[in-house]
């Protein structure tokens, strides 16, 4: 894959989708959400009862997501053991990687 692959994908990125995705996913405050960065990752911060969470976004064409669920499962041992890192917070579904058919992932 290509960085224009990538480029290209996270520039197609609809983020008007967010909002809903943080409220129903995350139970997130939009008021509170806000466009941080989209160079390697799209990545948004919100707060959800007063705790502040990022939520990154990606596509396929990046990372595979098995390679994303690894590095996920890596992040939760270290948060476990008390490393700083930003630790993964499961959706309302359960599931730390919520994914999207059209390739993205959050």
């Amino acid at each position: 894959m290509s960085t224009l692959d990538w480029h290209s994908k996270r520039d197609g990125f609809d983020h008007r989708r967010v909002p809903k995705m943080v409220r129903d996913l995350w139970g997130g405050d939009v008021d509170t959400l806000q466009l941080v960065g989209q160079a390697y990752n799209i990545v948004y911060r919100f707060e959800a009862n007063g705790e502040g969470f990022y939520l990154r976004i990606g596509h396929v064409v990046l990372h595979p997501l098995n390679k994303v669920r690894h590095v996920l499962h890596f992040l939760r041992f270290l948060a476990s053991h008390d490393v700083p890192v930003s630790r993964p917070v499961p959706s309302v579904n359960g599931r730390y990687l919520e994914t999207f058919d059209d390739g993205y992932y959050a």
